[in-house]
């Protein structure tokens, strides 16, 4: 149900928003209007109060690497950010990549991306935390002040 809202949603939103504004690439503005639909469904379906806190987790191991200062939102969504992260994903193995992109853009649980990858849950833990830290490295090579 909660899809099928997201994506009637997404339409909508894209049906008032798109005269105004001319995306580049229409996929590419659909993608980011539903992922934010999608996100802040989430977020009202798993506010803390129903017991579920692995969202702050989330952006508590990548303040570490962004800045405690900015969400992890505003800092992708910069375009500068967005190309060098993009940039630093493509240097990436694909069980590295997948790892990092499930659990910083999916969001998924670490025992979840630990299954799917048929990982132990500690080598994705260590694998992300590697892969935090060298995202920081090359992050602070380029430039970008943490």
């Amino acid at each position: 149900m909660d899809a099928e809202e997201s994506v009637n949603d997404t339409f909508l939103q894209a049906w008032y928003s798109i005269p105004p504004a001319r995306p580049n690439s229409l996929s590419a503005y659909l993608a980011k209007i539903v992922r934010n639909i999608s996100l802040n469904r989430v977020k009202a379906n798993s506010a803390q109060k129903r017991g579920s806190g692995e969202y702050a987790l989330i952006y508590e191991e990548l303040a570490g690497v962004i800045g405690a200062s900015e969400t992890a939102d505003d800092v992708i969504d910069s375009i500068v950010v967005r190309d060098l992260l993009n940039a630093w994903l493509a240097t990436l193995t694909d069980e590295q990549r997948m790892v990092f992109v499930g659990r910083y853009w999916y969001r998924d649980r670490v025992s979840t991306i630990a299954s799917k990858m048929d990982l132990s849950v500690s080598k994705t833990k260590m694998l992300l935390f590697r892969l935090r830290n060298d995202l920081k490295a090359y992050l602070e090579k380029r430039g970008i002040d943490l």
